[in-house]
């Protein structure tokens, strides 16, 4: 039933490029010695990024609580690309949460302008958190070169 509902949310809600360009949404990028990173925060206060150290993967924190291990499902849409399910699994570090991406193919999902995610939600049937996408394709593209020079290439998702 929540697949179902989310699937039905997210064609009307869309990952509409519109509403998150309009959040004036930017890619930003951070780095230090053996570290890189690119993010972007929507107008929720909630961040999409991509973290590189001892290898590189995508993460999101959505403004949901959560304790470490527990998963929740998500259905995940790229404007460019069909709505796929996953379950997330919580971490927890230094008082925040958040989920790694990994199961996720980002580079298709993250072709077109915005993204969006959605899963049950306690207060309301279902929680919808959408990014803009606008800048990520360099944002990405310069920690992935910048964290090229520190450690040896690796693809989001794999060890060293």
């Amino acid at each position: 039933m929540f697949r179902l509902i989310a699937i039905m949310m997210l064609a009307f809600a869309g990952a509409s490029p519109a509403s998150a360009q309009e959040q004036g949404e930017q890619w930003r990028v951070q780095s230090e010695t053996g570290h890189a990173f690119a993010s972007t925060i929507n107008s929720a206060g909630e961040e999409l990024g991509l973290n590189c150290q001892e290898k590189c993967q995508y993460m999101v924190v959505f403004n949901i609580g959560c304790q470490e291990g527990g998963i929740i499902p998500v259905i995940a849409n790229g404007s460019r690309a069909d709505a796929v399910m996953v379950d997330l699994t919580c971490h927890v570090a230094e008082g925040s949460s958040f989920f790694y991406l990994d199961d996720l193919d980002m580079t298709k999902l993250m072709a077109g302008d915005a993204i969006a995610f959605a899963w049950p939600s306690g207060e309301q049937l279902i929680s919808v958190s959408r990014f803009s996408l606008k800048g990520a394709k360099e944002a990405t593209a310069s920690v992935f070169a910048l964290w090229k020079k520190a450690a040896p290439p690796v693809a989001p998702g794999q060890a060293h």
